[in-house]
């Protein structure tokens, strides 16, 4: 069952691209290092999501645009795959992904 995109916010086409997911990548460190770690103590809502990390995110209202970067630091490789034993998450600082976004497209002359 697909996602209905209501909660995609225009002006994020960037986050989609694969140079982001390049730029991503290469500061995974930063990201863990100065992200929120959000412990799932309701294991029913867990349970209910177990197959579905993006619902979950979205339970969480982590907008669209930074789900994928979300799953990438939490080593999930598949949305779908079971991560029900996931004690905690981490979510992204978005203002920390900006400023990651903005230093990567600055030219230097």
């Amino acid at each position: 069952m697909g996602i209905a995109i209501d909660s995609y916010v225009s002006g994020t086409d960037y986050f989609f691209t694969e140079e982001f997911k390049v730029m991503a990548r290469s500061i995974k460190d930063e990201l863990i290092a100065n992200s929120t770690e959000l412990s799932l103590v309701d294991r029913a809502e867990l349970n209910a999501f177990r197959y579905n990390f993006y619902r979950l995110l979205k339970a969480k209202n982590v907008r669209m645009h930074l789900w994928w970067v979300n799953a990438f630091i939490n080593d999930i490789i598949n949305p779908y795959q079971d991560t029900s034993a996931k004690k905690s998450i981490f979510i992204v600082d978005e203002e920390i992904l900006n400023k990651a976004v903005a230093r990567n497209n600055t030219t230097r002359g």
